[in-house]
């Protein structure tokens, strides 16, 4: 089984007061000015469901729309199973190809972002992550992650429901009180 999402929509407050061209030639390169300038004259990118000229520039609170079919990669439909639930701290079984969250990469920031995501969107994944499948399947509120595992990697993971434990976990890690223990099955003889 695999798991799909609808299509999701946003904007950079960097992107702000510039033209809507401009954003699109320099921010999202897979694709050519040329073919940007005909996107927006075709209707095809919009700003608040509204065809605009390509010099219109983007303001806040803008909704910007570029129509196009894409799709998250699959992940695994085996569920992300709460092992323990108490009052700060959430302890999940994730199973292997779910990434963790999206990580921030470069300057990026949750700040960056007009609508202020859970977790800042970038990558290939926004909506098959475990934080917003558990928000979305568990009704759980923000969640703090407090180790990771790669995408591929199945365990358990430590998700604390508030900031302040999210530090206090943090603190302990790096003051070695909490220990993290990886087991790898191989086939065949390992090292």
């Amino acid at each position: 089984m695999v798991v799909n999402i609808k299509a999701f929509e946003g904007s950079y407050r960097r992107w702000l007061k510039r033209s809507i061209l401009e954003v699109f030639s320099t921010e999202f390169r897979d694709r050519s000015r040329d073919y940007y300038e005909y996107a927006i004259t075709k209707g095809l990118i919009t700003i608040n469901d509204r065809k605009v000229p390509t010099d219109t520039l983007i303001r806040n609170q803008d909704v910007i729309a570029h129509n196009i079919h894409r799709h998250e990669p699959p992940v695994t439909g085996h569920p992300i199973r709460i092992v323990s639930k108490e009052e700060e701290v959430v302890v999940i079984d994730k199973p292997g190809s779910v990434p963790a969250f999206v990580a921030l990469t470069g300057n990026q920031s949750e700040s960056n972002f007009v609508f202020q995501p859970q977790v800042h969107p970038s990558g290939r994944y926004r909506h098959n992550t475990v934080l917003h499948i558990l928000q979305k399947e568990h009704g759980l509120p923000k969640l703090y992650p407090v180790n990771r595992l790669d995408r591929l990697t199945s365990g358990l993971m430590l998700l604390a429901l508030n900031s302040n434990k999210a530090q206090q976990f943090e603190q302990q890690m790096k003051g070695r009180n909490i220990r993290k223990e990886y087991v790898c099955r191989v086939l065949g003889e390992f090292p």
